[in-house]
């Protein structure tokens, strides 16, 4: 005898395995997200570790330069010698200022102090202590980290020898050499501006522990001479990749439990009434997409109508996770040819250096030589501290942290600095400079002198670079209440496709001869940032093989 079974029963059944099934999808979604969320977590910290080890490296890799350079000189091994303070402070003392340090101190063989010396903010003494100079007997130099009461300083030390010993291994040390850079506040807003990181000293005992979900946060143990922890660097991002991912899993997950809770009830009903059509319909349309399918099964119904409006929501949420994807994906292409950039224009001042210093240790090389080698070396030092100070300034553009000091200023003061400060170079090349004031020598503008003058030098400088003949003219004229500003030069000119584009991050009006001239091409958009902040605006006027015109207007005030 066959067993029946009611429709309550069978629904009742049919409901429980339903309910289970839905469990168990939004179990498993849950649990491929979650892994999804920790691979990317997982990315994004090996991506800041990277970064972070980076950006430590190469604050130290100006000292020990200077640190090993200074420490292989004949003159510093005689003076050391002889004790002379003035040719201390005409040549040692100026390290600070020279490369922004904050302390040196030379010892002589005896370990005794001779020379010592600080930068107005450091004001501090004896930062060696006596236990360091241990370490010269493994090591010529070595780096430590040593806390006083002035705050946390980095500190580089190297035995000092003559010239004839370039490794500093095969003569006996005529004495030592250490420089030092304070780590206060102003460095580690200057280290989370180039890293887009927050960056902080954090005391030994910090774990890191208080990070938000959203955060990521890596702690460098910073040792002092003995190899023991004396601070921690805290290196701390807010990832809007996890926010975002956070947030999608969980509408994906509420989506999908809702949508599945919806078939639920509606598969109740349409056991009742209209089954085949409407299931037809949805199947039609989840495997095809197919915009007319969509259409039926909106007026199908009242409730296969907001099911079609789910669908509907479902694929446009894809196609908008497909279009992130993309914009993503080209992000990753910018970073790279940034990147890519950044590695050229560094690397060849840096090659430059290198290469000369390596000469500068030949013995037999002739004074002229080594004057011709050492300008090599200066002038590619200069460029590479212009662009980091670039990159700085975009840095800070970028966080939207330009800040603006109006003051009274002089303006033919100024432009006649910048007209003399460029004067001897362009005319010593062949090429006539001249300028034109707009108003009187005793006229005052309220504006920021700073920005201003940094503006007109980019411009001149730009003027300069691409202009090999005929002449750079620059100045300015009152425009009712705005002053007007113009850089001219017979130079070679830029494609009227590109005197939009010249404005923006590392481009130069001609890509095919870029690398023709030095500059990571920041200078313009630097200038664009400045003009626009002090309530201006600025343009080109340009033809290919005749010249460029530079304007710009800010207001009087």
């Amino acid at each position: 005898m066959k067993r029946k079974y009611s429709i309550n029963s069978v629904f009742g059944a049919l409901t429980v395995v339903m309910i289970v099934f839905i469990t168990i999808v939004v179990i498993v979604v849950s649990s491929m997200k979650a892994r999804e969320y920790n691979l990317i977590l997982e990315g994004n910290r090996n991506q800041l570790e990277q970064e972070s080890h980076a950006l430590i490296k190469l604050m130290g890799r100006s000292m020990s330069q200077v640190a090993w350079d200074y420490t292989y000189w004949d003159e510093l091994v005689s003076s050391v010698e002889k004790r002379d303070p003035q040719w201390f402070e005409e040549n040692i003392t100026t390290i600070i200022s020279s490369f922004r340090l904050d302390y040196v101190a030379v010892y002589n063989a005896d370990k005794v102090l001779i020379h010592e010396a600080s930068s107005d903010s450091a004001n501090v003494s004896s930062v060696i202590p006596d236990s360091v100079f241990n370490l010269f007997r493994d090591s010529a130099m070595f780096s430590f980290f040593q806390n006083t009461d002035k705050g946390l300083f980095y500190v580089f030390g190297a035995s000092i020898h003559p010239t004839s010993d370039p490794s500093h291994s095969q003569t006996p040390a005529s004495g030592y050499l250490f420089v030092s850079k304070r780590w206060d506040n102003a460095l580690m807003a200057e280290l989370s501006t180039l890293s887009g990181t927050a960056v902080s000293l954090q005391p030994v005992t910090a774990d890191g522990k208080d990070a938000g979900k959203n955060s990521i946060v890596l702690l460098h143990n910073l040792h002092d001479w003995s190899n023991k922890p004396t601070a921690k660097l805290e290196f701390r991002r807010e990832s809007t990749v996890l926010k975002r991912y956070r947030e999608s899993t969980f509408n994906i997950v509420i989506l999908l439990s809702a949508s599945l809770l919806i078939i639920l009830g509606l598969f109740m009903y349409v056991v009742v009434k209209w089954v085949t059509k409407p299931l037809k319909l949805v199947t039609k349309y989840i495997e095809t997409e197919d915009g007319a399918g969509l259409k039926n099964l909106k007026t199908s119904s009242l409730e296969y109508s907001k099911v079609g409006q789910l669908l509907s929501d479902h694929f446009r949420q894809t196609e908008e996770l497909i279009s992130a994807k993309k914009m993503a994906e080209e992000s990753d292409k910018l970073k790279s040819a940034f990147l890519a950039n950044m590695s050229h224009e560094i690397r060849t001042p840096m090659n430059g250096i290198m290469g000369f210093a390596a000469l500068l240790t030949e013995p037999d090389l002739s004074e002229e030589d080594r004057h011709t080698y050492l300008k090599v070396i200066e002038e590619s030092g200069n460029r590479m501290l212009n662009i980091i100070n670039d990159l700085i300034n975009i840095s800070i553009i970028d966080a939207g942290q330009i800040k603006i000091h109006l003051s009274k200023v002089r303006i033919n003061e100024l432009t006649d600095h910048i007209y003399e400060f460029f004067r001897r170079e362009i005319e010593g090349r062949g090429i006539e400079f001249n300028y034109k004031k707009g108003l009187d020598d005793s006229s005052e503008i309220t504006t920021d002198r700073d920005k201003l003058y940094a503006i007109l030098i980019n411009l001149v400088k730009n003027a300069s670079k691409y202009t090999h003949q005929g002449s750079i003219r620059f100045g300015y004229s009152l425009n009712e209440e705005n002053l007007m500003f113009y850089v001219s030069d017979t130079g070679i000119g830029i494609p009227k496709e590109r005197q939009e584009a010249i404005f923006g991050r590392f481009i130069q009006a001609d890509m095919n001869i870029s690398r023709n001239y030095e500059g990571a091409g920041l200078g313009l958009s630097i200038s664009k940032a400045y003009v626009e902040e002090l309530g201006g605006k600025i343009w080109v006027e340009s033809v290919p093989g005749v010249g460029s015109t530079f304007f710009f207007t800010i207001p009087r005030r």
